[in-house]
């Protein structure tokens, strides 16, 4: 392992290596959550599969959020950023547009 991230770090450096037995995910993708929770307390250890996640939706620049209602919680993955543009009033609007309006009111007299 030490060799491989003196490669990593010599050919790419700055770049993420996140070691993970493979043995040890399939071992855990088959018992329940008890006996998941059980066996990691027991031998100490944890799984990288958070820690693999995360890391691909950074390096894919994408962002997650979750909604939640009666019937279903649901998570969205959306871009990590997009661009933004002031238009003026002459803009055609486009599918996949997210139009954000900002608009100045005039001060109205107070009523007596």
């Amino acid at each position: 392992l030490i060799k491989i991230k003196e490669w990593v770090d010599k050919h790419d450096p700055g770049a993420l290596v996140i070691p993970f037995s493979g043995a040890l995910e399939l071992k855990l993708q088959d018992m329940s959550a008890e006996e998941k929770q059980k066996y990691l307390e027991e031998n100490m250890t944890q799984s990288a599969l958070p820690k693999i996640i995360k890391a691909g939706y950074a390096a894919l620049q994408l962002e997650y959020f979750f909604t939640a209602g009666p019937d279903e919680v649901r998570a969205w993955t959306i871009r990590a950023a997009g661009k933004y543009r002031q238009q003026g009033r002459n803009y055609i609007v486009e599918d996949g547009d997210i139009i954000f309006f900002k608009f100045n009111t005039p001060q109205q007299p107070k009523k007596k």
